[in-house]
């Protein structure tokens, strides 16, 4: 379905704008929690190779420190799905 702008008033234009805006706003921001959500699990899985038998506590910790708690669940389901945290953090 298209839509023809130039027949709307200014105002409705401008309110159109200004959605694709706010839209293209939140997409951005969840990309960036993305991402750091990602690099934030990488971080820490990537340590379990020189952080021995004490990885999991350490990994715990780690999670438990971030302030965010939508990133926070998010770096625990990520380690979760890769098999490698277990437990409750």
């Amino acid at each position: 379905m298209g839509y023809n702008l130039a027949g709307l008033s200014r105002e409705e234009r401008d309110a159109i704008e200004g959605e694709k805006a706010a839209a293209l706003e939140r997409y951005r921001l969840r990309k960036a929690l993305e991402a750091r959500i990602e690099g934030e699990a990488i971080r820490i899985v990537d340590a379990r190779a020189t952080m021995g038998n004490g990885w999991r506590r350490w990994a715990q910790g780690q999670v438990a420190e971030i302030d965010q708690a939508e990133v926070r669940d998010g770096v625990r389901a990520r380690i979760n799905a890769l098999g490698s945290l277990g437990g409750s953090a």
